[in-house]
């Protein structure tokens, strides 16, 4: 839970692939603080708990507003309000 004194932002997280059959739906939305490095952990634990079942481990790409959440952190970038979250799953096969 989100501190209220704490500038907070809400945001669209969107579900694709095989992780979307996890919820009943492939788009949530949350409140969470603005710097994306504290804010993604708690997401992802917050979403995580929406599921229809447990979800199982892997590898999973995080973009927002279609730029890679890694390289957003790296430049202390800062959530705003209807910023897109997506939780792309890495699909493997052989």
């Amino acid at each position: 839970m989100v501190s209220p004194e704490i500038e907070t932002v809400t945001v669209s997280i969107r579900l694709y692939g095989w992780l979307a059959t996890y919820f009943p739906a492939d788009e949530v939305t949350v409140t969470t603080v603005r710097d994306i490095g504290t804010a993604l952990p708690q997401i992802i634990s917050d979403v995580m708990k929406k599921s229809d079942s447990d979800v199982p481990d892997g590898g999973m790409m995080i973009m927002v507003n279609d730029r890679n959440a890694q390289e957003l952190i790296k430049q202390k970038y800062q959530l705003r309000n209807d910023d897109i979250i997506s939780f792309i799953p890495v699909v493997a096969g052989g």
